[in-house]
């Protein structure tokens, strides 16, 4: 008896911190977003201080992890130790993409750059969950700010402001001849004209 009750104490007790994290989730979804609305220069204080931190805590981890010394590293990536000290610097904010490469190369591991609408990147920083559909014709129609907030205060719906196509049937398209209906416009719209980037990832896709 005593055995159960503990358990279900357990339990309880594991379903209240549960509930605790989404409550700070979502606590810390709202403020962001509050100081996001606030004007364009906190949304870019916001991103530079997320990249800043973002790389500079990575570079860091990465070089305990494989044991080294800021020399070290600095040798393998054919850079000077104040340059690395710089990078780990989470208020310093001026690396490079072409320098970011190199350090990938040493570390031996990816390298992800691409712009995201700010819903995004306020889940990734919250440590919300996300679906993230990865390469897509959605990924290079981005919805600005204010777009996204006008959704979020069902203004308009963020689906007015995306271009979308289904690029299956696209792909289809180009390879065996068009498909009745595949990629249309909504009724009543004209279907907009696909751009270069959309025509570059129909052939990656192909």
């Amino acid at each position: 008896m005593t055995n159960s009750v503990n358990e279900l104490q357990n339990i309880d007790s594991t379903k209240s911190n549960v509930e605790k994290q989404e409550s700070t989730n979502l606590i810390s979804e709202k403020a962001l977003w509050s100081r996001l609305r606030r004007n364009a220069e906190a949304r870019t204080r916001f991103v530079e201080s997320h990249l800043a931190k973002n790389l500079a805590f990575q570079i860091r981890g990465m070089r305990d992890q494989n044991d080294w010394s800021q020399q070290e590293l600095a040798t393998k990536a054919g850079m000077t130790q104040n340059a690395i000290s710089r990078l780990e610097n989470p208020f310093y904010g001026k690396a490079t993409i072409t320098t970011l490469k190199r350090v990938a190369t040493v570390f031996d591991v990816a390298l992800v750059v691409r712009f995201v609408p700010f819903s995004q990147l306020v889940k990734w920083v919250t440590g919300t969950t996300f679906e993230d559909h990865g390469l897509s014709m959605e990924s290079t129609t981005i919805p600005s700010f204010t777009q996204e907030n006008r959704a979020t205060l069902g203004c308009v719906p963020i689906s007015d402001f995306r271009q979308t196509f289904n690029v299956a049937a696209v792909s289809q398209t180009v390879s065996s001849g068009p498909i009745p209906g595949a990629g249309l416009a909504p009724e009543g719209h004209p279907r907009p004209k696909r751009s270069s980037a959309e025509s570059e990832l129909l052939a990656v896709g192909s």
